[in-house]
C-alpha cells in the first residue's frame, strides 16, 4: 500500500501545484539557484571554511528565502503534504480489514459461480 500512498501524495502535489503556476515557478527557481551555487563553489575551488564562501552561502541562502516567500512555495508544498495525508489516514480508517476483505471474495466468487 505505501507505494499507492506515494503516487496518491505525488498526484494531489502536482495538482495542487499546478493549481498555483507561482509556486512551481518558485521551485524551479530555488532548484536552479541551489545548483548553480553547487557547480560556481565547484569550478572556483572554493574551501567551504573560506570567508568568501561564507559570505556567498549567506546571501545565497536570503535570496532563496526571499524567493520562497515571494512564490508561496512552501504553502503549496506543505497544503498538498496536508491534504495527501487526509487522504491517506482516511483511507487506512476506512479500509476493510484482511478477514472482511476474503470474505467479500468468498461470496463474490459464489456469485459468480451461481450465475
Amino acid at each position: 500500500y505505501l507505494v499507492n500512498y506515494l503516487r496518491a501524495t505525488l498526484v494531489m502535489m502536482c495538482c495542487l501545484l499546478c493549481e498555483r503556476p507561482e509556486s512551481l515557478v518558485g521551485i524551479i527557481v530555488i532548484l536552479a539557484i541551489v545548483d548553480w551555487f553547487t557547480k560556481f563553489t565547484a569550478h572556483t575551488n572554493l574551501d567551504k571554511q573560506s570567508t568568501t564562501y561564507q559570505i556567498l552561502s549567506i546571501l545565497v541562502t536570503l535570496f532563496i528565502w526571499y524567493v520562497v516567500f515571494l512564490s508561496k512555495a512552501v504553502v503549496s508544498i506543505s497544503r498538498s503534504l496536508l491534504v495527501a495525508g487526509v487522504v491517506v489516514f482516511l483511507h487506512a480508517c476506512l479500509r476493510l480489514t484482511e478477514d472482511e476483505e476474503r470474505q467479500k471474495v468468498k461470496v463474490y466468487k459464489k456469485q459468480k459461480k451461481n450465475r
